[in-house]
């Protein structure tokens, strides 16, 4: 039991952010500023900003990535050239766009092209990203640990060369990931710990309560109800704070790994108000369900 929720925690953290209103409007507007431009740089980064905001429609983001490739080439934009390749491979990958998944081989012709150009035009964070990316694709297609961890702390030096912060703990999150798939509790904890203080630094509030929901399933995992309980009720209470319910489930998940750890101390039930809350967000959820 414990095993599932720990994976849908770690599902729940590698989810896309949903599409929001603000995107749909930006959308409409570079389509209003594409239209009049001429074949310049400008138009380049425009149609890469485009592929970028419509990466959850596989088909439309593959289109203004590919036609971004064309121009940049035609008009010898390396840096944009090297942007369209990588946003081409995002648009590729993921199974969980419109479309079908493309082949590792295709992802990675495609971040190799990038990685060739980012390096010579100094673009440090996408070159991260592209390694960061590479690193994911080992893990989802081939469950290749060695190439995910070589291209992981990659990704991780570049970003800390460039003080990216966000982007650091993206890495250590994906890295105490990794260690938690394979059974590695003492490096899981290690980089779980590592992001949380990263987040922290970044007064990241989402960050840092889903490292703490993390860490308490890992604490879990390993025994220690205290602890795992002490970070499940820290990570309540920064979702109540913020309002993470929803599309997310965080907060209903939280309820019940504390119902799972109060049940794995020979508890059988939760305080009568927690018992309320968690009956209420559960319900809540089920109904987007």
């Amino acid at each position: 039991m414990r095993e599932i929720y720990l994976i849908s925690i770690w599902l729940l953290l590698t989810t896309i952010n949903t599409f929001s209103q603000s995107d749909s409007l930006k959308i409409d507007s570079l389509k209003k500023v594409l239209q009049t431009q001429k074949e310049d740089s400008n138009k380049v980064n425009t149609l890469n900003e485009l592929s970028e905001l419509l990466v959850e429609d596989r088909s439309a983001s593959m289109k203004y990535a590919k036609d971004a490739l064309i121009l940049s080439k035609e008009i010898n934009f390396k840096n944009g050239e090297g942007i369209a390749d990588y946003n081409y491979a995002v648009a590729l990958a993921g199974s969980s766009y419109v479309g079908e998944r493309g082949s590792f081989d295709e992802l990675l012709k495609y971040y190799n092209s990038a990685i060739n150009i980012l390096k010579k035009n100094n673009n440090n964070a996408k070159l991260a990203d592209c390694y960061y990316n590479i690193a994911e694709g080992y893990w989802s297609f081939k469950q290749d640990q060695a190439e995910y961890l070589k291209n992981i702390l990659i990704a991780l030096r570049i970003n800390e060369s460039i003080n990216r912060k966000q982007a650091i703990a993206r890495c250590l999150q994906s890295l105490a990931k990794i260690y938690v798939d394979t059974g590695n509790d003492s490096l899981a904890v290690k980089y779980t710990i590592q992001a949380l203080k990263t987040f922290r630094e970044n007064h990241d509030s989402n960050g840092i309560a889903d490292m703490s929901n993390a860490l308490g399933i890992i604490y879990i995992e390993k025994g220690n109800d205290s602890a795992g309980l002490a970070q499940f009720f820290y990570a309540l209470k920064i979702y109540q704070l913020l309002g993470k319910r929803g599309v997310d489930y965080r907060m209903p998940f939280t309820y019940g790994n504390i119902g799972q750890s109060y049940n794995g101390q020979g508890e059988t039930f939760l305080s009568n108000d927690d018992k309320a809350n968690a009956y209420k967000e559960i319900l809540s959820s089920s109904k987007i369900l």
